[in-house]
């Protein structure tokens, strides 16, 4: 179950069993003892046992802290890290404990959440205008391009028009 972490805590990675038949034995003037290059790789069962009771404690120790009621606990503290420097503090947070934080800041993530979704409904909806906006610019750009090359093409014509009228008269 813990080989995960024999592996996390060992100086060395571990080869594969095909890698390890394959290589030649350390050298004979290297100054670390093989007892000590053993040690290295695997840590003692009774440091890894030791580090596994100290976690048990510390949740255990947790668990009974969170689960006691505010009453039975005493004043209001916060359980981990240095407390917060003043400047940060608010009046709204200050005498709040590690659960009631921990709701505050949920229910202002779940506001900001809402008014990200808002201004996300908004900008799609400004981007859905902003193209019927060019699609509209696009057609009446063609529209004018058209009207400017029949207004050409009719002043063409009433100037040769003009022109025939001056021959006759």
């Amino acid at each position: 179950m813990f080989d995960f972490f024999k592996g996390i805590f060992s100086s060395k990675p571990e080869e594969p069993a095909e890698a390890a038949e394959t290589t030649t034995p350390p050298a004979t003037n290297v100054s670390t003892p093989p007892a000590a290059q053993q040690q290295a790789q695997q840590p003692p069962a009774q440091e890894v046992q030791h580090s596994q009771q100290s976690s048990a404690a510390a949740v255990n120790e947790l668990t009974r802290t969170s689960s006691e009621a505010p009453a039975q606990r005493g004043p209001r503290r916060r359980q981990f890290g240095a407390p917060a420097a003043p400047t940060q503090e608010t009046t709204e947070t200050l005498s709040m404990d590690n659960r009631q934080l921990l709701e505050h800041s949920s229910k202002a993530i779940a506001e900001q959440d809402a008014m990200l979704d808002q201004l996300y409904s908004s900008v799609v909806r400004q981007k859905e205008i902003s193209m019927a906006i060019n699609t509209e610019l696009d057609t009446q750009n063609r529209m004018l391009d058209d009207l400017s090359r029949d207004v050409d093409s009719t002043q063409a014509r009433l100037h040769g028009a003009q022109r025939t009228m001056n021959r006759i008269s």
